[in-house]
């Protein structure tokens, strides 16, 4: 689900962070996050151990993340077809 698809569905003032933008959202998103209150927030980082522990810092802080699935590491198959198939609400998940 992309941010135009999600922001229909979003409460004002909302974050989309998108950790895997196409090229062109990357400019495109600073320009129109000047006119609305629901963001596209471009993450680009390399996995680390500090991002791991920024992140979990906001999610004790009450940063919520959907999940929509959540697969075994042995249907690490199932769960590639399933985020490349669509139409799901929230994150999809190999459970290591």
């Amino acid at each position: 689900m992309g941010y135009a698809n999600a922001k229909q569905i979003m409460k004002p003032k909302a974050l989309f962070l998108n950790p895997t933008p196409k090229p062109i959202e990357i400019p495109t998103s600073l320009f129109k996050n000047l006119f609305t209150g629901k963001k596209h927030i471009v993450i680009l980082a390399n996995p680390s151990a500090g991002n791991m522990e920024q992140l979990l810092h906001a999610i004790n802080a009450g940063l919520q993340i959907q999940v929509s699935r959540v697969f075994s590491f042995d249907q690490s198959k199932e769960a590639y077809q399933y985020a490349e198939q669509g139409g799901y609400v929230g994150k999809v998940a190999v459970e290591l």
